[in-house]
């Protein structure tokens, strides 16, 4: 074969070479490759190989050779993630390449109630499907900080448990560097104890400030505090939760907790306080007010004086039991 006829050979090998590419591009960048919005999971140390079986697994993927074989060629294959991915269906073969690349990986809410105790949160922890690894030692009452947590799937339960002990650290140092100076505490684990009691006691409700004074007037002036929820916490073992009315006899429990019986502050947190609650004792409003009952509409009234406080209670009572009567 003649040199010329060489040179027409190897012109029309590479013409049909730059063809192909140029189609492959276009096809890269033009034609649909995902077929139904899908969710994958790709594990830690998934091949790419095995990515694309995912997606093919999925019937999400069209032609699953052909997105093989471009991006081995581009060499993007190597910056793929793990985690759980949710993909659009209708993607051209670059848009899936690089939203694969560049997305983060799912985030689910995991939510922890102010007011809930710690045995709530790590019963939650321990079975929430989506969380891997043990606990680790437990935290203490009133440690943890009510927020909704984003977490991808298989995310490490010990993990979490420090981020959320970290988030209470910060915004109650935060709140205990800027606290008014007359405030009855000594430490911030004692603003935690207070906080919760007016968590529980006031349920978030808009007189969580009024509830917080009634209790610092009461600190102060060495009273009881008399709460109830710090005698509930004891008589449920700490799960917060008695499902029954407290009695004449609860309220002589013999208990550290029992705020009847016992002046100052309960040993620890009965509950998780909210963020409005550590404000509440640590940046107080100024009242006269030492006793509260509540007003049977969510709310209390409170009192600066006990005959006060009984004749409200009094008619707290008779309302219940004219709302009872048929």
């Amino acid at each position: 074969m003649s040199r010329t006829a060489w040179a027409t050979v190897l012109f029309t090998i590479l013409l049909a070479l730059c063809t192909v590419a140029l189609m492959a591009r276009w096809v890269y960048d033009h034609r649909i490759g995902t077929l139904k919005e899908s969710v994958i999971l790709i594990p830690k140390g998934a091949s790419f190989q095995d990515i694309v079986n995912l997606l093919s697994r999925h019937n999400a993927l069209a032609y699953p050779s052909f997105f093989y074989g471009a991006e081995g060629l581009l060499g993007h294959h190597r910056f793929y993630p793990s985690g759980e991915f949710r993909v659009p269906a209708g993607l051209t073969y670059r848009q899936l390449s690089l939203f694969l690349r560049r997305t983060k990986p799912l985030q689910h809410p995991i939510q922890v109630l102010e007011g809930s105790t710690v045995a709530t949160v790590l019963h939650h922890i321990q079975h929430h499907p989506l969380l891997t690894g043990p606990m680790g030692d437990p935290p203490a009452e009133g440690t943890l900080f009510a927020e909704t947590y984003a977490v991808t799937r298989g995310a490490d339960r010990r993990q979490l448990l420090s981020r959320m002990q970290a988030m209470m650290n910060k915004h109650l140092s935060a709140l205990w560097q800027t606290r008014n100076p007359d405030v009855p505490l000594k430490t911030p684990e004692e603003a935690l104890i207070l906080a919760s009691i007016v968590e529980k006691e006031s349920g978030g409700n808009d007189d969580q400030q009024y509830v917080a004074s009634v209790f610092l007037n009461r600190l102060k002036a060495g009273m009881p505090l008399q709460a109830d929820p710090t005698i509930i916490y004891a008589l449920s073992g700490g799960s917060g939760r008695l499902n029954r009315p407290l009695n004449r006899q609860d309220w002589t429990f013999n208990s550290p907790y029992n705020t009847y019986l016992q002046t100052g502050l309960p040993p620890s947190p009965i509950a998780i306080p909210s963020l409005g609650a550590l404000r509440a004792i640590l940046n107080p409003i100024t009242t006269s007010y030492y006793y509260f009952v509540a007003d049977g509409k969510g709310g209390h009234i409170f009192s600066t004086s006990l005959n006060d406080h009984n004749r409200h209670v009094r008619s707290f009572y008779r309302m219940k039991k004219d709302t009872a009567s048929p």
